[in-house]
């Protein structure tokens, strides 16, 4: 049993699924956006078909950390908490179509990538944008009178910021492809922002502040420890994209394509001899 299925019994899984079938007819039938009926639509389309189909791990996660922390709740509090899990997979979506426009990909999770559809191409840039704002949406109409709700408002702009400084690193190293960058001490501040913030550390911080924990050490602890979890996540990640199967994995893999600044290549550069450095210098630069 994978690590995500183990999370979560039958009847938690089944309460999530049934919040997302809430989530998506409630906002089609919001009254302030009949007039645009195309756009709802089309944002339905979306929704359904870039959303629901990942291995759901921030969910997942953000909502066994708050089961373990309040152990008693009400039917009206655990959706709150799947609401929120839908909401760091909304974002989730979102990071995935800009990330797979950036990076020229052309599967995700075994089919073709958002911008590769046909009738899709680069308007995935604004049904990314679409996600994005929708998510806030979400978070707004089914917690917006928490007392929690301009914290939760603030993780999740923290972590949005956090990943595309994470993704603008990683976007500059791989266009400049200077082995000087490639070094330890970058990978894991390219990881930390890339990864593990809106990964590992925003779902179970936004758990906690749902749950009612106030006290800033407690999250610095929790920070540290996930933080280590999202360094593994990647490290694993980048070693998949090389040597996984994509049958497996759901993509092919191109970050020896892309000069990307992988573990993969940080350790290699570690113990390669100055012959072995300029070959793969030429494999980088010449992308053979």
């Amino acid at each position: 049993m994978k690590f995500h299925e183990k999370l979560l019994n039958i009847a938690v899984r089944k309460g999530f699924d049934n919040a997302w079938t809430k989530i998506v007819a409630d906002a089609m039938d919001d009254p302030e956006y009949q007039d645009i009926q195309p756009s709802l639509s089309w944002l339905q389309e979306v929704l359904h078909k870039t959303v629901p189909f990942g291995k759901q791990i921030r969910a997942m996660l953000g909502i066994h950390v708050y089961r373990q922390i309040k152990k008693k709740r009400t039917p009206e509090e655990d959706f709150k908490c799947y609401v929120l899990g839908w909401c760091a997979e909304i974002m989730q979506a979102c990071a995935l179509i800009a990330d797979d426009i950036m990076d020229g990909s052309e599967t995700r999770r075994g089919k073709p990538c958002w911008h590769t559809l046909e009738d899709v191409g680069l308007n995935a840039v604004n049904d990314a944008f679409m996600l994005e704002n929708f998510a806030y949406y979400v978070l707004y109409k089914y917690l917006g009178s928490d007392q929690q709700y301009p914290r939760l408002v603030r993780e999740m702009q923290k972590s949005g910021l956090r990943t595309i400084f994470g993704q603008s690193l990683d976007s500059r190293f791989s266009l400049k492809r200077d082995f000087n960058d490639f070094t330890q001490k970058n990978y894991e501040v390219l990881v930390k922002y890339k990864t593990s913030y809106y990964t590992f550390y925003s779902p179970v911080s936004c758990s906690m502040i749902l749950a009612g924990i106030e006290d800033d050490a407690v999250f610095k602890s929790v920070e540290k420890l996930v933080l280590s979890l999202g360094y593994l996540f990647q490290v694993q990640d980048d070693f998949l994209d090389c040597f996984g199967n994509p049958k497996v994995t759901g993509k092919v893999g191109t970050d020896i394509i892309d000069g990307k600044c992988s573990w993969l290549i940080v350790k290699a550069l570690e113990v390669a001899s100055e012959e072995e450095r300029r070959l793969l210098e030429v494999i980088w630069i010449f992308r053979i």
